[in-house]
């Protein structure tokens, strides 16, 4: 990736400075040109990760998080937070791929089969009048939200 970015440096320097500045008594410009420069295959977002699904109204309930790309994506430090009821889940040692999801388990039937299937509690978290998944980053940043009923 940092290759990629190196080269679309280049390229731009390339494009738009290929003259050399010349030494002149003129005033510049009142207003120099501007480019714009579309890069689709640059992406510097830290991640592309979402909540793909929330299911709460079974005894295993789940938070799916999926890896939607472009490469793969430590979950390390990241969390997933109940609104209501103030409950966080705390991802280690997780690592996705592109396309890959994780999901994890509350309820009394809830499971884990690590490392894609992980749990969280036994104890039911979502409630079923409405509620909030809300995925933070390793930074506390808020990422993705998902809610249902009157948690929206």
């Amino acid at each position: 990736m940092l290759r990629r970015i190196k080269f679309a440096l280049l390229l731009v320097v390339l494009i738009f400075g290929m003259s050399s500045p010349v030494l002149s008594e003129e005033e510049p410009p009142s207003s120099p040109e501007t480019y714009s420069v579309y890069l689709p295959f640059l992406n510097l977002s830290p991640n592309n990760l979402s909540i793909s699904q929330l299911h709460y109204s079974s005894s295993d309930e789940v938070v799916e998080v999926t890896n939607n790309g472009p490469g793969t994506q430590s979950l390390d430090g990241w969390t997933i937070y109940s609104a209501i009821g103030s409950q966080t889940y705390h991802f280690s040692g997780v690592s996705l791929g592109v396309g890959q999801r994780v999901r994890v388990h509350s309820g009394p039937d809830a499971f884990a089969n690590p490392p894609l299937d992980l749990l969280w509690s036994t104890a039911y978290l979502w409630n079923n009048n409405g509620d909030r998944a809300e995925l933070y980053d390793n930074n506390n940043q808020l990422r993705d939200s998902s809610c249902y009923k009157s948690g929206c």
